[in-house]
């Protein structure tokens, strides 16, 4: 049987071939942050199917392949993942920490800006050494040992810029209203959340809709409650003759500092917003250290502004910009420790590390537990009284809203998930 001869010739070892080109390494194209993907994956016109409402709208920017490895590594770090348990837990402890700030900043007896100046000052030198030991170590300040860009950073200061003054006109309104009602209306961010998401067109579930008109309706009822027992306590005190001059006094600075704590959630809004950006590419220290340096410089200006007497470099224990670094006084260094362990550490920190899992609209809901919080603790410790039935009422409903919003059913992400994948697969 004859063999059979194939028309094939073997490259003798040296020669080249002229009809096929070189082609380069893969690690040399991976390190050309130049090179994109020529192969487009076949992008999702918007569409809706009629049987199936709960498809959500793709666009086309949503499905591209990242164009270099740095948007790679961006594109990991912001990858959606499901919500572990930690992390309720995580958004639960900042929500204790910080529900404990309005009654220790009525226990410092000095200016409200100086009580957020020595708040803020504190927590920088605290932040300071924590950043400084993070980038040595990783070798970066970025996350996946890229560094950030300029964009994020910029984000930063920009978040410690509004940072700043929801801080200041807070510690404002704790001087007019009770901590109730100026932690209740400084919280009202989820309906600011809410509201410009509807306007701008994002999507927004019906289940987070009611969850935070429903949270925000307890906080008020919370308010209703301490506002009468406030006004019980005022009558008992307060002669008959001199009752209604003293209450209509009396309601013209609830209100007014009921309208400083709205006016703060404001400034809220974009410390939120501006700080989930910016955490795509800053480790956790380093970025709250950039946010407390720009906070405390805006306030330390705000304070001039406002014809403070500042001692910037002194030690003044009423106006000095270091007059917290005093043992003898309880209301000083030993508070000031503990405010900034407790308030910023696991408090603030607390709820920027929540908004890796959360939408700052599930933090800011979860935030108007804070005054529901300070209650029971008060009554706990027997410095205060438990709600009456109005407050009752409240904290159930801020309980329900905070669970509509802030839980994830497991079973309707793995559907949203295969919905995906199916529209994926189909032919355009």
């Amino acid at each position: 049987m004859d063999k059979l001869s194939l028309p094939f010739t073997a490259p003798t070892v040296g020669t080249e071939t002229k009809n096929r080109p070189p082609t380069p390494s893969l690690l040399k194209l991976a390190s050309d942050t130049k090179f994109k993907l020529a192969v487009r994956p076949p992008t999702l016109s918007l569409f809706k199917l009629a049987n199936d409402k709960k498809l959500k709208l793709l666009d086309q920017e949503s499905l591209t392949l990242p164009s270099t490895v740095s948007d790679l590594k961006k594109d990991e770090a912001t990858t959606s993942e499901p919500v572990p348990l930690s992390a309720y837990f995580l958004l639960a402890s900042a929500v204790i920490s910080l529900s404990f700030i309005a009654p220790l900043l009525d226990l410092q007896d000095a200016d409200p800006i100086m009580k957020i100046v020595w708040r803020q000052i504190a927590t920088t030198m605290l932040l300071a050494v924590m950043a400084a030991s993070t980038c040595i170590r990783e070798g970066s300040c970025g996350i996946n040992d890229a560094p950030p860009s300029a964009k994020s950073w910029g984000y930063t200061i920009l978040a410690g810029v509004f940072y700043s003054p929801l801080c200041i006109v807070f510690s404002m309104a704790l001087e007019y209203t009770t901590v109730e009602d100026a932690v209740a209306f400084s919280n009202t961010q989820s309906l600011l959340i809410l509201a410009g998401k509807v306007i701008m067109g994002s999507t927004v579930s019906l289940r987070q809709s009611m969850g935070a008109l429903a949270a925000f309706g307890g906080a008020i009822f919370c308010n209703l409650d301490s506002d009468q027992m406030m006004m019980t306590e005022f009558t008992a005190t307060t002669d008959a003759d001199s009752n209604s001059s003293s209450i209509e006094g009396l309601d013209a600075r609830v209100l007014y500092g009921d309208v400083l704590g709205f006016a703060s959630s404001f400034f809220g809004v974009g410390y939120l917003l501006l700080s989930k950006e910016a955490r795509t590419e800053i480790s956790l220290f380093p970025f709250m250290f950039v946010v407390m340096l720009s906070a405390t410089i805006v306030s330390n200006l705000t304070a001039f502004a406002m014809g403070k007497p500042l001692e910037v470099w002194s030690m003044d224990e009423d106006w000095g910009a270091f007059g917290f670094l005093h043992w003898n006084r309880f209301d000083r260094l030993p508070l000031e420790i503990i405010t900034v362990i407790i308030c910023n550490v696991f408090g603030t920190m607390g709820y920027i590390r929540a908004l890796r899992y959360f939408d700052p609209l599930v933090v800011s809901v979860a935030a108007l537990s804070e005054p529901v919080v300070a209650q029971f603790l008060a009554a706990l410790a027997q410095v205060g009284l438990l709600p009456g039935w109005r407050g009752w009422i409240g904290n159930a409903l801020i309980a329900i809203g905070t669970y509509w919003v802030a839980y994830q059913p497991p079973e309707k992400k793995e559907e949203m998930q295969k919905h995906a994948l199916g529209a994926c697969d189909s032919p355009q």
